[in-house]
């Protein structure tokens, strides 16, 4: 197990469960729903964060698992900025996947 993917997973893991925490607090969220000013997010989007930050810390935990959680990672990631440029994928008008406000 390579002990690089298991560090990935890890800090990736404790940023994704501190950004849906963060999601959540009215004084860092405005009233438009922007974290920090310039993320979008709704409730899903923080269950989201907290969900896959939860599997990236316990990817560290367990063998074989922080591989899979960093190519899986890399497949989500990859599918949502694929649909971030075709609007007729997303369903959305831009292309926004992501909550915009």
């Amino acid at each position: 197990m390579s002990e690089t993917a298991r560090t990935f997973s890890l800090v990736v893991g404790i940023a994704f469960v501190l950004l849906g925490l963060l999601g959540f607090v009215p004084g860092i969220t405005t009233d438009e729903g922007l974290l920090f000013g310039f993320m979008g997010v709704d409730a899903l989007h923080n269950a989201i964060h907290l969900v896959v930050g939860a599997l990236g810390v316990a990817a560290y935990y367990y063998a074989g698992w922080a591989r899979r959680h960093c190519r899986g990672l890399g497949v989500l990631f990859l599918l949502i900025g694929t649909l971030e440029f075709a609007p007729q994928l997303s369903g959305r008008r831009g292309g926004r996947i992501s909550p915009s406000h």
